[in-house]
């Protein structure tokens, strides 16, 4: 039970920092994501059909791109069965004026998806879209941390308990964090599995424990998966 709550607990912290991301960036995706990307494309194929609508509003909104503040259009038109039909759409930087006629992209047969020709429909440009990434960092860390705890819970409470020695360890040219990240082979002293276990990980503490048991020619308990030997927990590392 110690173990698990450990284990548990090293995880929080990641947890945590990913969530905190992943809040952060909500604001941003909700503000600057191009939502009706979709319907932009839509418009861009060969089925749609195009005329002239009358500017009936033409305002400021708070957002700039490229140096260049956003404006916003309400518009009106007729389609081809004479139906009213109204829309907004943006445009970076002033383009027509209250009154003005301009030519307006549509589906047939859809009130929705309108736009004026050289507009969008979203108030930012497509490459805004790439907001996204803020968040998906933080879903991210989220979802590859449980993963790993969920590995570890699953070696602790189903996994086979063997005796190991630790009889080679080597530095990788890779940093996680900005930790080294090492491949350690332990070697089975009880007969638990026949081939040398060779696992890899940045954390460390488990890099210290195995320096230290290999510098010493200790024995080290671990917790393994004779299916899946490449994922160990050493639970001294953990509840000493």
């Amino acid at each position: 039970m110690k173990l698990m709550m450990r284990l548990c607990a090293g995880s929080i912290p990641l947890i945590i920092f990913g969530a905190v991301i992943f809040c952060l960036g909500l604001p941003f995706l909700y503000v600057f994501f191009p939502w009706r990307v979709a319907d932009e494309w839509r418009l861009l194929q060969s089925n749609t059909e195009q005329a002239e609508a009358r500017i009936l509003s033409a305002e400021k909104t708070i957002y700039w791109e490229n140096k260049t503040l956003v404006w916003c259009y309400l518009f009106s038109f007729k389609n081809e069965l004479g139906d009213e039909i109204y829309g907004k759409c943006y445009h970076t930087g002033e383009k027509w004026k209250n009154g003005d006629h301009a030519q307006v992209r549509y589906l047939p047969g859809s009130s929705q998806v309108v736009c004026l020709v050289d507009a969008r429909l979203n108030t930012f440009s497509i490459l805004a879209g790439l907001v996204i990434i803020v968040p998906a960092i933080g879903v991210v860390m989220i979802v590859f941390t449980l993963r790993s705890l969920s590995r570890r819970l699953y070696l602790v409470t189903r996994g086979r308990l063997g005796d190991f020695q630790v009889t080679a360890i080597k530095e990788l040219n890779m940093n996680i964090n900005k930790q080294s990240r090492y491949k350690i082979t332990l070697q089975s002293l009880d007969g638990a599995i026949s081939e040398p276990i060779v696992f890899k990980t940045h954390n460390p503490a488990e890099v210290r424990f195995a320096k230290n048991r290999y510098r010493r020619g200790k024995k080290a308990f671990a917790f393994f998966n004779p299916h899946k030997p490449k994922y160990v927990v050493l639970p001294e590392v953990w509840v000493l």
